[in-house]
């Protein structure tokens, strides 16, 4: 079975190694899976084939990211094998800025003026006469009772 594997992989063109040799090593940050790459560009071949030389320089960067990603510990987890990323190291800025308060509404600015606090009032009531708590709106409410009396 492996005979037959590395005489695919010899006859295909497009496999590469994974192991890719770069003259400054990249900086990562696997908690953000971010790969910083500090080596120059070479202007000729960005020039002759921009295209490829992209692909080639996004391939090998991608490679190597996947490569530090697999030497972490992995664990099982049902049928899919899992790694525990660590914490990032570098703090990504915010997409937009933060959002302004609001403005007070014309009453809130009264209420604060004043001092006026919002009180909710309770559902229930205690009723002298039946000595027990009634509710306040509703059926055999404080309300309800006084009406049939009168």
């Amino acid at each position: 079975m492996a005979d037959i594997v590395s005489k695919i992989l010899l006859q295909e063109d497009n496999v590469r190694n994974i192991s890719v040799e770069k003259a400054i090593e990249l900086e990562f940050d696997i908690g953000n899976l971010l790969g910083s790459d500090k080596n120059s560009v070479n202007l000729q071949k960005l020039r002759n084939d921009t295209a490829n030389y992209i692909i080639t320089l996004a391939r090998d960067n991608t490679q190597l990211l996947i490569n530090k990603i697999w030497e972490l510990p992995t664990e099982r987890y049902e049928d899919a094998v899992v790694v525990k990323l660590p914490n990032p190291t570098t703090r990504l800025p915010r997409e937009k800025p933060l959002p302004k308060p609001k403005p007070l509404t014309k009453w809130k600015e009264y209420a604060k003026k004043k001092g006026i606090n919002k009180r909710k009032k309770e559902k229930l009531v205690w009723d002298e006469t039946a000595k027990k708590w009634k509710p306040r709106w509703g059926y055999k409410s404080m309300r309800f009772l006084r009406m049939q009396i009168l």
